[in-house]
């Protein structure tokens, strides 16, 4: 079995989806008040519910004219279903929303799960073996430094001669897709020895 390990987290990709779900908060937070408030007031769960026909036959069966049409029977009932216009935003509540303190607020497990879809881990042995590889340069490289044996600007150079690890900044720090591509060289190269 080869070894999983996090090389990193895709930030680009990580910051939009969590702006567009905020931003789908927004949207939703506007449609699902109603909705909320009319479950409230008939006791029923939004968990139990995920569509305007689901929250519509709760009350059929208590219809006094079931032969009626229906605006008549919710109306003979005392029942305004006006708030339920954009109930089948329920779907999508119930899947990574929830209501707290007067808030719609998103799933802390949404937050994890959308983080987990954007963590790059190593797939192959030659990958573990490029991740292996470019923290022993980071840390040969380290020990140069702090002793004197590289120049000031040698980061620099190092960093412009490999795409394993980068120095830029006084720091090291690996490149997961610099990872996969040493990897990938080292396939090819065990393929032609």
């Amino acid at each position: 079995m080869i070894e999983k390990i996090k090389l990193g987290i895709m930030a680009n990709g990580l910051g939009s989806s969590k702006a567009d779900k905020e931003q789908r908060l927004k949207v939703l937070e506007e449609r699902i008040r109603p909705v909320l408030s009319f479950l409230e007031k008939h006791n029923i769960e939004p968990s139990e519910v995920n569509s305007r026909e689901a929250i519509l036959n709760r009350f059929r069966k208590d219809f006094p004219f079931p032969d009626a049409p229906e605006e008549r029977n919710f109306e003979l009932m005392g029942i305004n279903v006006a708030p339920l216009t954009y109930a089948d935003s329920l779907r999508e509540f119930n899947k990574d929303f929830y209501f707290e303190d007067g808030k719609v607020k998103i799933k802390p497990e949404w937050y994890e799960a959308n983080e987990e879809r954007f963590t790059m881990y190593t797939r192959t042995k030659e990958e573990v073996k490029a991740y292996e590889y470019a923290n022993k340069l980071m840390a040969i490289v380290q020990e140069g430094k702090d002793q004197g044996f590289l120049k000031d600007g040698a980061y620099k150079d190092i960093s412009n001669c490999n795409d394993l690890v980068d120095f830029a900044h006084g720091k090291a720090e690996y490149s997961p897709h610099g990872i996969y591509q040493a990897a990938e060289r080292h396939e090819r190269y065990l393929a032609h020895k």
